[in-house]
C-alpha cells in the first residue's frame, strides 16, 4: 500500500502569513502626492484658525481679557507647554500669532518641511493651552494628526524641497507613521461609533433630526433640515454604521476606496454646512485624504493628459507636463541659487531665516530643556513608567480622548444665555444680548447668532458647567464689571448669569414654542463693593 504524502501546513501557514502582511503593507503604504496633499490642507487649516482665533485675540489670548496666562497656567496640566506661557506682554503674543501663520505658510509651500512641520505642531499645542475653555475634538484630533505627520516625509512632492532635491521624488512611504496616521483616522471613527452604540438615539434612528433641529448650533442648510426628518432618521442609521465601520478605511484596497472616502467626505461636508462645530469637519476631511490610494494619482494623470491633450487641439496651447515642467525650470533654477545669494553673507539663512525661524526653534528647545529638568525632579520619586508617558503626552497636550463627540446621546436641548445687569442709576439691562430690557425671552429664531463665534459658545458653555468652587464664572462676570456700561454710560452694579434650556424631542421639531423650558441662574456677582441681590427680568 503506498504511502501518504505527508501536509504542509506550515508553508501553507506561512504562504498566507506573507500574503496577509504584503496586503497589509500596501494598505499601509501612503504615496507621496496624498502626503503633500495632506501638507498643504494642515497649513490652510491652521492659517485659517489663526485668523478666526484672532477676532477673540484680546479676549481670549491676553491679560486684558477674560483668562489671563496666569488663570490658563493654573487650569492646565502640570508641565503643559506653550509659547504663550512665557510672556504676558500682548504685543509678543501679537507675534506670535505672526509667527504661526508665517510657520505654516512655510509649511504650505513645503520649505525646510520637517522643520516647519515641528513648529507648526508646536505652535498649535501652544495656542490650545492658552486657553483651555474653548478646546472641542476638532483641535483635538488636529492635534494628534500633526503630531504623527512629523515623521512623515510630507515634503517629498509639490515643495520648494522637491524642487532644490537633485534625486528623483520618491513615490510613497511605508512605515510606522504612515500606519500610526492611518490608524488614527480609524480609531477615532470607531471609538465613536462604539460610544454611539450605548446610546439610544443613534439606534431608532432620532439623533440627527434633533441635533439638526437645535437653533443654538446650527446655521445655513441646517436651519432647513429639520423639515426632512425621515430622511435624516436614514441618515442617522448610515452614520452611525460608518462610524462602527471606520476600520475598512484601512482594509479597503486601490479603488475601492473611492466610494469610502466620497461616503464619508460627503458625512463631514453635510455637518459643515448644517452645523457649527468648529473645525471639525475640515479637520476629518484632511485626515481623509490620507487615504487616497496611488491608483488615484495614476487615473488622475491618464484623465488629465486626455484633457490636456483635448484643450491642446482646440486651443493651440502646450499643455503637456513636460512643456510645463520646462516653463517652471527657470523659477526652479531661481531657487536653487536662493540659499547662497552673495551679498556678503555666506549664507543667507543666517541673515533673515536663522534670525526669523531658528530664533523660534532655540526658544522652544530652551523651554523644553527647562520643562524636563522640572519633570525629572518631580517625577525622579515615582519610577512608575506608565505614569511619565502619561504625563509627557499630557504636557504636549496628544493623550488620546474617548472621542465621544455627539455621543452615546448627542445633546437635544436648545441653550441660550441671558445676563441682567443693574447698572448705578437702578435701570436694568441684558448686557450679553444687548438689550435695554432684561427679558428671558428668546434673543433671536437662531440661537447661534448669540455668540460672535463657534469658539464663543465653547466658552459659554464652560461657564454654564462651572463647579461652585470654579473661579471661571467670576473671572468672566468681573471682565463684564469692567467692560460694559449702561446706555448712559453708568457702570454696572449686579448681574446674573441665566441659562435657558429648551428640550427639543422629535414633535417640536419645527416648533420652539412646543418645547420644554427649564430656567436657572449659572452665576450670581456683586461688582466692586456692591452686594450680591437678584436682578430683576421681566
Amino acid at each position: 500500500m503506498p504511502s501518504r504524502l505527508p501536509r504542509e501546513p506550515p508553508q501553507r501557514l506561512s504562504s498566507i502569513a506573507s500574503w496577509g502582511i504584503t496586503y497589509l503593507k500596501n494598505r499601509l503604504r501612503i504615496d507621496t502626492r496624498t502626503l503633500a496633499l495632506f501638507r498643504i490642507s494642515a497649513a490652510l487649516i491652521i492659517i485659517t484658525e489663526v485668523l478666526l482665533r484672532a477676532r477673540n485675540f484680546t479676549f481670549f489670548y491676553t491679560d486684558e481679557g477674560v483668562v489671563p496666562r496666569d488663570f490658563a497656567m493654573e487650569r492646565t496640566v502640570d508641565y503643559a507647554f506653550s509659547l504663550y506661557f512665557l510672556t504676558n506682554d500682548t504685543r509678543v503674543v501679537a507675534l506670535l500669532f505672526v509667527l504661526h501663520i508665517l510657520v505654516a505658510l512655510q509649511l504650505l509651500v513645503g520649505y525646510k518641511t520637517r522643520v516647519a512641520i515641528v513648529l507648526s505642531f508646536l505652535f498649535v499645542v501652544s495656542l490650545d493651552y492658552r486657553n483651555p475653555f474653548i478646546n472641542s475634538y476638532a483641535d483635538t484630533l488636529f492635534r494628534l494628526l500633526l503630531f504623527w505627520a512629523m515623521f512623515l516625509p510630507l515634503g517629498e512632492r509639490w515643495s520648494i524641497d522637491a524642487l532644490l532635491r537633485d534625486r528623483a521624488p520618491k513615490d510613497a512611504f511605508l512605515g510606522f507613521a504612515s500606519a500610526l496616521i492611518l490608524a488614527q483616522m480609524s480609531y477615532m471613527y470607531v471609538r465613536n461609533g462604539i460610544h454611539k452604540l450605548e446610546g439610544d438615539q443613534w439606534l431608532d434612528g432620532t439623533a440627527a433630526p434633533l441635533i439638526l433641529s437645535r437653533d443654538d448650533i446650527t446655521f445655513f442648510l441646517g436651519e432647513y433640515a429639520h423639515h426632512v426628518a425621515p430622511l435624516l432618521e436614514y441618515g442617522t442609521y448610515l452614520w452611525t454604521a460608518m462610524m462602527v465601520f471606520g476600520f475598512v478605511l484601512i482594509l479597503a484596497p486601490g479603488r475601492l476606496r473611492y466610494p469610502l472616502i466620497v461616503l464619508y467626505m460627503g458625512g463631514h461636508f453635510s455637518f459643515a454646512v448644517t452645523v457649527r462645530i468648529g473645525m471639525f469637519p475640515y479637520v476629518a476631511m484632511a485626515g481623509l485624504l490620507l487615504f487616497i490610494p496611488a491608483v488615484f494619482w495614476d487615473d488622475l494623470d491618464r484623465l488629465s493628459k486626455r484633457v490636456g491633450s483635448a484643450l491642446e487641439r482646440k486651443t493651440g496651447l502646450t499643455l503637456s507636463r513636460t512643456a510645463m515642467r520646462e516653463r517652471f525650470r527657470p523659477v526652479q533654477d531661481r531657487l536653487r541659487r536662493l540659499p547662497r545669494l552673495d551679498i556678503g553673507y555666506q549664507d543667507i539663512r543666517a541673515g533673515v531665516y536663522t534670525f526669523g525661524i531658528y530664533l523660534v526653534v532655540v526658544t522652544i528647545v530652551l523651554v523644553l530643556a527647562l520643562s524636563g529638568l522640572q519633570y525629572v525632579g518631580a517625577v525622579s520619586e515615582d519610577a512608575n513608567y506608565d505614569a511619565e508617558v502619561h504625563q509627557v503626552a499630557n504636557s504636549f497636550n496628544i493623550d488620546q480622548p474617548d472621542f465621544s463627540i455627539f455621543a452615546p446621546n448627542p445633546g437635544t436641548n436648545d441653550r441660550y444665555f441671558v445676563i441682567p445687569a443693574e447698572t448705578e442709576n437702578g435701570q436694568v439691562i441684558d448686557i450679553y444680548n444687548d438689550r435695554e430690557n432684561a427679558t428671558l425671552d428668546r434673543p433671536g429664531d437662531q440661537l447661534q447668532v448669540q455668540y460672535e463665534g463657534y469658539r464663543e459658545r465653547f466658552f459659554m458653555n464652560s461657564i454654564r458647567g462651572a463647579s461652585t468652587n470654579d473661579t471661571l464664572p467670576d473671572r468672566y462676570a468681573e471682565w463684564l464689571c469692567e467692560t460694559e456700561t449702561g446706555p448712559d454710560g453708568e457702570p454696572i452694579k449686579r448681574m446674573d448669569i441665566w441659562v435657558i434650556t429648551e428640550e427639543v424631542t422629535m414633535d417640536s421639531l419645527n416648533d420652539p414654542d412646543e418645547r420644554e423650558q427649564s430656567r436657572r441662574i449659572s452665576h450670581r456677582y456683586a461688582c466692586g463693593d456692591h452686594e450680591e441681590a437678584p436682578v430683576s427680568t421681566a
